[in-house]
């Protein structure tokens, strides 16, 4: 079975680039093409790096921007390629062999109706907890994770949410979607990530694709190993402020006035908690918490958003 699918990795670390393309190239079935966009302050020996894979090519990024800034430039440089399926691999992500031969097979399935994510072994010095992506239910974006064998991980029916929104996605970290769910986002957004998200960009994008109507589908045999970090134990207080701000910000881009408004305020009782009993993996608690929420909502205010996305849309393409 010959692909016309491409991988984009994003790396600004070189020193873990060199195993994530190795296991992106030695793939079962082969990807037709592995872009690098290379950022941040090691350009130069990413794409040394990238010059040893002979299905690689490099994309030169910047100094500054996030992840989302240079998804779009890797999306932007292979549109020419108009390829099947997009794999988002990140630089610290590592496939198994099989990793693409599994997602294409269960593609085949859906006629491009789905976004399709496999199952993430998180590695750390503390934890091994295996995840098959994001769930989004109550107003909080969750991980699907799970402590148990492969054999026995299925993707849960959500529970019943009190908002009207609850949908599941992909991990970006490893995730194979649609070139035709790109496009659709493109034309309406005028861009394939939000840049304003530098924090749960998982859900933006799964957003985007619950409203176009793209649904999502466990590959359980799509093995990779994230040898990022599973919730950190020491959260900073900037890893706090981006997580907030994040927050509010996929409510107000993505929920209508009403459902906005209870959902900020079911944050606002969040906060409260955090504030007493401490915030979830990290020192911090009281006035610091209270400080935090309150410089993320005012800043998250000063944006503004295209409202398009607050409801089901038919696809423009």
């Amino acid at each position: 079975m010959e692909s016309n699918n491409v991988a984009v990795i994003c790396s600004a670390r070189p020193s873990m680039l060199k195993l994530s393309l190795t296991r992106t190239q030695q793939q079962t079935l082969p990807f037709k093409k592995i872009v690098v966009v290379a950022w941040g302050t090691e350009i130069s020996a990413i794409a040394k790096e990238t010059s040893h894979f002979s299905l690689a090519e490099i994309t030169e990024g910047g100094t500054i921007g996030n992840v989302s800034t240079h998804r779009n430039i890797g999306l932007e440089r292979i549109r020419s390629m108009n390829p099947d399926y997009v794999a988002f691999v990140d630089d610290d992500t590592f496939l198994n062999d099989t990793w693409h031969e599994y997602a294409m097979q269960t593609a085949i399935h859906t006629v491009k109706t789905c976004s399709i994510g496999g199952v993430i072994t998180f590695a750390s010095n503390w934890t091994k907890v295996q995840s098959c992506g994001h769930l989004f239910s109550n107003y909080r974006p969750l991980d699907i994770s799970y402590g148990v064998a492969q054999d026995e991980i299925v993707l849960p029916t959500p529970p019943e949410s009190v908002s009207s929104e609850t949908f599941t996605c992909p991990c970006a970290n490893s995730a194979f979607v649609p070139w035709t769910a790109l496009e659709c986002i493109h034309e309406i957004d005028g861009c394939y990530w939000d840049e304003k998200f530098s924090r749960m960009t998982c859900f933006e994008f799964g957003f985007k694709m619950h409203r176009l109507g793209y649904g999502y589908v466990l590959a359980p045999g799509a093995l990779a190993t994230h040898n990022g970090y599973l919730h950190r134990k020491n959260l900073r207080k900037e890893d706090i402020y981006d997580q907030i701000f994040s927050r509010i910000m996929l409510y107000r881009k993505f929920l209508a006035d009403a459902e906005c408004v209870r959902a900020l305020a079911d944050l606002g009782q969040r906060v409260i908690r955090w504030a007493t009993n401490g915030y979830p993996h990290s020192p911090l608690s009281g006035e610091e918490i209270v400080h935090i929420h309150e410089t993320a909502l005012n800043t998250a205010g000063q944006h503004q958003f295209n409202k398009v996305w607050t409801g089901k849309i038919v696809k423009p393409i």
